[in-house]
């Protein structure tokens, strides 16, 4: 498996072989705050070499939003635990102030 970073994020290359073709899909994942994303196009390649630098150019490609219908919105913000631990500190401190009034 290769890893490409990107912009904050990592692409995963998952080509894999198709057998009646022997051609390589172009199927990746994108990873972000420990959650991921899977993707996969109709384009095949001859190598696997070829077929895993398209999928950093289309992992690339789907990060800028330049991929209509693909997005990786949903891996943009906060992991949920740091998003979890952030919210109960911040109401600690806030109940600990107001009792200090």
């Amino acid at each position: 498996m290769t890893t490409t970073r990107y912009k904050g994020f990592c692409i995963f290359a998952r080509p894999y072989q198709l057998r009646v073709t022997g051609h390589w899909s172009v199927s990746l994942e994108i990873e972000r705050h420990g959650r991921r994303q899977s993707f996969s196009t109709t384009e095949r390649c001859p190598t696997e070499a070829e077929a895993v630098v398209r999928c950093a150019a289309w992992g690339r490609r789907i990060i800028d939003g330049r991929v209509p219908g693909w997005s990786v919105d949903r891996l943009r913000g906060a992991p949920r635990l740091w998003s979890t631990i952030t919210q109960m500190v911040t109401g600690a401190v806030r109940r600990s102030s107001s009792s200090a009034s």
